[in-house]
């Protein structure tokens, strides 16, 4: 079963989600009664060996009609009662398939700086979980990268198997977060999305020595307080304090 791609949901409206990037998710389960009477339209399934029943895949989302179709389908699997076990994840792919070397750059190197603010935000059990290594990298490797070419050698020195997969970039023009753990909560998954969406956009616009400047060498909570304020100016102040409420001792 795969979801039609020509059907993406193209959205008028960006002020719920903060930006107008497209993304895509990934939702792993271990039991999906009724699946094959979710929309076809925007969901696909495939086989994942870390769940027990079907990995939902979306078609290319966009905006705040990418976010209600996320709630769809999760509506429709609370409805029928899906479950999702400990191996379980959930896969957020951000289009950066435009962006020029020195913007991918940034975007990698906020992510670097950065993980540990991601990962209070998640199980802990998800830390140490294989199928998302995760670590704090030096911006070494990034500051020597000054072409397309040093880029392709970068994003594939790096397993696809990281908690920021660089390897989803040629396969879909994309960078993949797999950190966050299972779950068919709606709010869980929209909040996460547009987190990250933000966030990327953010990055991107900033540039390397920018993303440098402002996260580089920082503590956590000045990374904390930089966090917020992104999530700020693009009108997503509610993740604020979500987030203050979903945080986990790391």
């Amino acid at each position: 079963m795969e979801p039609n791609i020509n059907k993406m949901a193209v959205s008028e409206k960006y002020d719920r989600i903060g930006s107008t990037r497209c993304f895509g998710v990934e939702i792993e389960t271990d039991r999906c009664d009724n699946y094959l009477s979710v929309n076809q339209d925007y969901w696909g399934t495939h086989y994942d060996m870390t769940c027990m029943a079907e990995e939902f895949v979306s078609a290319i989302l966009n905006g705040n009609d990418g976010l209600a179709a996320i709630e769809d389908l999760l509506g429709f699997a609370n409805k029928n009662d899906w479950r999702v076990g400990q191996t379980c994840g959930l896969h957020v792919h951000i289009n950066v398939s435009s962006e020029t070397v020195d913007s991918l750059k940034a975007i990698a190197l906020a992510y670097q700086t950065s993980y540990f603010v991601w990962a209070q935000f998640i199980k802990s059990s998800r830390l140490d979980d294989t199928y998302c290594s995760a670590k704090e990298d030096s911006c070494a490797a990034l500051s020597s990268v000054k072409s397309r070419n040093d880029w392709d050698h970068y994003a594939f020195s790096n397993t696809r198997y990281s908690w920021l997969n660089w390897q989803a970039f040629e396969k879909h023009g994309t960078c993949e977060v797999r950190c966050h753990e299972g779950t068919l909560d709606p709010s869980k998954v929209v909040n996460w999305v547009r987190a990250h969406t933000v966030f990327v956009s953010w990055a991107a616009r900033t540039g390397f020595v920018g993303v440098r400047a402002a996260l580089w060498g920082r503590t956590h909570s000045e990374k904390c307080t930089k966090l917020a304020e992104i999530w700020e100016d693009a009108g997503c102040g509610d993740l604020v304090a979500y987030y203050k409420e979903m945080t986990c001792a790391v």
